[in-house]
């Protein structure tokens, strides 16, 4: 029968009937093996984020059918199967489980997590006055919202001035098209 509360104990069966733990030995491997696959949870999640930010053609357009598109779809939907395991797993109310399934999500953040921010010296921050003055990016690439978008140069900021008087600038950015 299936515990409702968390306890300490054994005796639980893990994502399938052949696979119940009855001993410490067996218990304390079980919780090894889902460190592991946390952290790969983890690591697949930034393969798939990172290969997603580089275009892969000139004029940095997306295609639906391509190679790196079904690529990220696979590694999706393998990041989608570990992630379920791992909830299941957790939801036995096991708190070895429990501790192993949130470790591996933190070591594997860890190793992996930062690459999930933008590269300060890739990426000129907007400065106070250019957030001030409604400094839109608009690209002549692909407006997809996941698209990284690099400054061509450092001062290239158009200021125009409305009929209402309001400030605004316009940068001219270029798509990050080196390869993964």
């Amino acid at each position: 029968m299936h515990k409702a509360a968390f306890h300490w104990g054994q005796q639980d069966v893990i994502l399938f009937d052949g696979w119940v733990l009855y001993t410490a030995k067996e218990t304390f491997f079980t919780c090894l093996f889902f460190v592991m696959i946390g952290i790969v949870f983890q690591g697949i999640k930034f393969l798939r984020h990172q290969y997603g930010r580089r275009c892969r053609n000139a004029e940095c357009k997306r295609y639906i059918l391509s190679k790196g598109h079904v690529l990220q779809t696979l590694m999706y939907i393998v990041q989608f199967i570990w992630g379920y395991c791992l909830m299941l797993s957790a939801m036995t109310y096991n708190v070895w489980m429990l501790i192993s399934v949130l470790s591996g999500f933190g070591l594997g953040y860890f190793l992996f997590g930062w690459g999930e921010f933008e590269d300060r010296s890739v990426v000129d921050p907007m400065t106070k006055q250019h957030r001030e003055c409604g400094v839109e990016c608009k690209a002549t690439c692909s407006s997809s919202t996941t698209q990284e978008l690099l400054l061509s140069d450092k001062n290239d900021i158009d200021f125009k001035q409305n009929d209402n008087g309001d400030v605004t600038g316009i940068m001219r950015c270029k798509c990050d098209d080196s390869e993964f």
